[in-house]
């Protein structure tokens, strides 16, 4: 019989991440890198929900349908946040921007970017 291996985590460090996976992973454009990922899922969620092939998908959308695969595999590189906000409204949705005082200290000089799906 073959002997199993057994990972000892004794020694593991675990953190609590931030809720940002790009952030924790040190990318400086996190913030825009999460709000894209959450406009993808949405559009994907939608269309999943539909039973949309990859080809209806480009159609509705106007895109290709290499694009689409690319979305679906999370290759959102290519795509602006503007488009992505485009994209959902050719799939009937209601995008609102909200723009509002930041909360963090006067010194950080920088607002945040977030998604929230109602």
């Amino acid at each position: 019989m073959p002997k199993k291996e057994v990972n000892d985590m004794s020694n593991a460090t675990v953190r609590r991440g931030s809720g940002n996976v790009y952030k924790d992973l040190g990318f400086q454009d996190a913030e825009k890198m999460q709000a894209k990922a959450a406009l993808v899922s949405k559009i994907l969620s939608i269309t999943q929900q539909k039973k949309w092939t990859q080809e209806k998908i480009a159609s509705v959308l106007g895109i290709s349908q290499p694009k689409v695969s690319r979305l679906s595999r999370g290759q959102f590189s290519g795509f602006s946040i503007e488009k992505l906000i485009s994209l959902l409204t050719k799939l009937n949705q209601d995008v609102e921007i909200i723009i509002r005082k930041s909360h963090h200290t006067a010194r950080q000089h920088t607002g945040h970017v977030s998604v929230t799906y109602a």
